[in-house]
């Protein structure tokens, strides 16, 4: 192994992404782009490399994506990683720019994400919890449009409201679909009362 691929191998090793932010509404710590950024610095530097992204907006049906593409370079070449994430028609207090800036750094974060295997099982976008405030979709290719039916368990009301945003579970990678908790809507995961898993995704 030699050149760049053996310096993302090394960067994958040593790199350390700790979750500095906080989301007072779900309480729970997250890690944005920016801190992977930042905990990259001393690494690029000590590895002679540089990281770039580029990013694109791509219409898919009725919905606008955010594609990002991250990359590792050095003298004898690149490497890179993509990451999708979902525009938002609207959302209460935030203008065009904010919603399209609130997409492009969740895409980033998680192209950065697939580049340098940061795990984000429990980061938000995964917290089993009912706090829900955003929706995004974590992939590594083209959205496709994806399907599933949900039996609810009693007390959970249920929405088998499926759309091609619709994310994969974090825990079993089966389809999700949206729900309806006290506290609003979150994605769960399909096969949740019909195995153990009970994987969830807030929706942005």
């Amino acid at each position: 192994m030699t050149g760049i691929l053996k310096k993302l191998a090394n960067i994958q090793q040593e790199l350390k992404a700790p979750k500095n932010q906080y989301n007072k509404f779900g309480e729970f710590p997250y890690r944005s782009a920016e801190d992977i950024l930042e905990g990259l610095k001393l690494l690029l530097k000590k590895h002679d490399c540089v990281v770039r992204s580029s990013e694109e907006l791509i219409g898919f049906g009725n919905a606008v994506y955010v594609k990002s593409i991250a990359f590792i370079c050095d003298e004898s070449g690149e490497i890179s990683a993509t990451a999708f994430a979902r525009e938002e028609v609207e959302r209460p207090k935030m203008q065009a720019p904010q919603l399209t800036g609130s997409s492009s750094s969740y895409a980033k974060k998680y192209a950065l994400g697939n580049l340098f295997l940061i795990d984000d099982t429990k980061d938000p976008d995964s917290m089993k919890n009912d706090n829900t405030v955003v929706q995004v979709k974590k992939v590594t290719n083209t959205p496709q449009n994806e399907s599933s039916s949900l039996s609810g368990a009693s007390g959970s009301p249920v929405s088998n409201e499926m759309s091609e945003d619709s994310p994969k579970c974090p825990e079993c990678k089966s389809d999700m679909v949206k729900r309806k908790g006290k506290n609003g809507d979150f994605w769960g995961c399909s096969m949740w009362g019909k195995t153990k898993c009970g994987g969830t995704r807030i929706v942005i």
